[in-house]
């Protein structure tokens, strides 16, 4: 049997505005209630939610808007996970404050409630779709059409449409940009982009890539593909590809080339000083930092000492601090060695 939640409609004030109209929480019946349309944020943790929800509640009420395509239903701009965690309890009805508002205005307040500060570990791709929701949103409420995302006449205060979401998300205008560019990926790539696996300016690069050529770097990327152990480009190699395929000259071969000729300089620096006894006379740094770094991407030197979607970074930077350590413990060996063999006969 569905549990009903008790609780009295009261009235409520926005902490920040003071001045506005009471608002009042209402109860509303789940069974009434939608997600928001394209909402770009993940609903995850819901067991967690649940089990706060059954100790103690929903402690903060849930806004909602009256379905503009529905009558009588109700769309989510914030408390996805609560409405989940709620349902998860089998409650029937949830606290909810209604405000009728248009889609503009709703879009602006769905990302601003999930990109606040409140929100952890929020992925680069929610950044980016919620970016771009909220950019062709306050568009539309300038008047302006939303095509075409870079050209974007003045707004209120003289101010573009780029330049407020930057402005009220503490981000630079260009950063704004890097993230909607992303929306450009086709879904593994972003998967990659999300995990780590691919770094965030080359995956912008990436992004400009038609599909097919993107489809090509994934399965460069993964699976039998991958056999000669490729690692995610680089900066300097995804801006390379970015030149050729605006020149109408990049593919799948060409891209393979690309990044199987991964420039020394693009590395982690090395501490030459405590590895080059591991190689011979005549190498330089570079050499001995490149052929490292090329041994930790190959796959069977990942699968058998490394988690294989480790960043190469991290990798490195492991392999560096084992071998600084084996040289201490190595050089305590011949010091105590020493120490003994001059000690005198006595």
């Amino acid at each position: 049997m569905a549990k009903k939640l008790e609780i009295k409609p009261v009235d409520f004030f926005e902490p920040t505005e003071p001045s506005k109209a009471k608002e009042t929480i209402e109860n509303i019946d789940v069974s009434f209630i939608d997600h928001f349309p394209h909402h770009p944020f993940k609903i995850n943790n819901i067991d967690e939610m649940a089990q706060t929800i059954k100790e103690h509640g929903i402690l903060s009420p849930l806004i909602l808007r009256p379905n503009p395509e529905h009558e009588g239903r109700y769309q989510i701009i914030a408390g996805h996970r609560r409405f989940e965690g709620a349902r998860a309890n089998e409650f029937a009805f949830v606290p909810a404050i209604v405000k009728d508002v248009d889609n503009e205005t709703a879009i602006v307040m769905m990302v601003d409630t999930n990109l606040d500060g409140q929100r952890q570990n929020i992925l680069l791709s929610e950044k980016a779709f919620a970016y771009k929701m909220k950019l062709e949103a306050i568009k539309r409420q300038a008047g302006r059409p939303s095509k075409n995302s870079a050209q974007v006449g003045p707004n209120y205060d003289g101010k573009q449409s780029r330049d407020i979401v930057a402005d009220q998300s503490g981000e630079s205008r260009n950063q704004i940009s890097r993230y909607i560019r992303l929306t450009e990926l086709i879904p593994p790539l972003l998967d990659m982009v999300d995990e780590g696996r691919i770094k965030f300016i080359p995956s912008v690069e990436l992004s400009y890539l038609p599909k097919q050529n993107q489809e090509d770097l994934l399965s460069l990327l993964t699976g039998d593909g991958n056999e000669k152990g490729l690692l995610p480009p680089s900066q300097q190699q995804a801006s390379e590809m970015r030149k050729l395929s605006e020149m109408g000259k990049l593919d799948k071969d060409s891209m393979e080339e690309i990044m199987m000729n991964r420039n020394s300089n693009e590395f982690p620096k090395i501490n030459f000083s405590s590895i080059k006894q591991y190689f011979g006379r005549g190498v330089t740094p570079k050499e001995a930092t490149k052929k490292i770094s090329y041994a930790l991407g190959l796959e069977k030197a990942t699968e058998r000492y490394f988690n294989p979607e480790m960043p190469e970074e991290k990798r490195i930077a492991i392999t560096q601090k084992a071998l600084d350590f084996y040289l201490q413990h190595r050089n305590r060996q011949e010091i105590n060695a020493n120490n003994k063999s001059n000690q005198p006969n006595i």
